[in-house]
């Protein structure tokens, strides 16, 4: 469950409590507005609900790709030879910026 999503559960939880706590101590009147307003806590938080899942499955699904790519990475480099391994760093600091030259690199 996202931030966004708890954040808001918790919002409609503490106002229907709060509502529940209020109506207690107040007049039949003010008790029947009070009521009135608990049927409309439901849709938002059935639509927090609707709006965030899909974007919770995106965010889970990307994870979990991301998962998958370091594992064959890892996977791939347990496999590689010593030589071919060293090249592989040598290749990653000089992409990434670690070596101004090239001479660095080797070195």
């Amino acid at each position: 469950m996202f931030h966004t999503e708890v954040y808001i559960q918790r919002a409609v939880s503490d106002l229907r409590a709060a509502i529940g706590r209020y109506s207690a101590v107040t007049d039949a009147m003010q008790t029947a507005r009070l009521d009135e307003l608990k049927p409309a806590l439901d849709p938002i938080s059935q639509a927090a609900r609707h709006v965030l899942a899909p974007a919770y499955t995106q965010t889970i699904s990307a994870y979990n790709m991301a998962l998958e790519i370091q594992y064959m990475e890892r996977a791939l480099n347990a496999n590689l030879s010593q030589m071919l391994r060293h090249s592989l760093r040598l290749v990653r600091a000089c992409v990434s910026g670690l070596c101004e030259t090239m001479t660095e690199c080797i070195l």
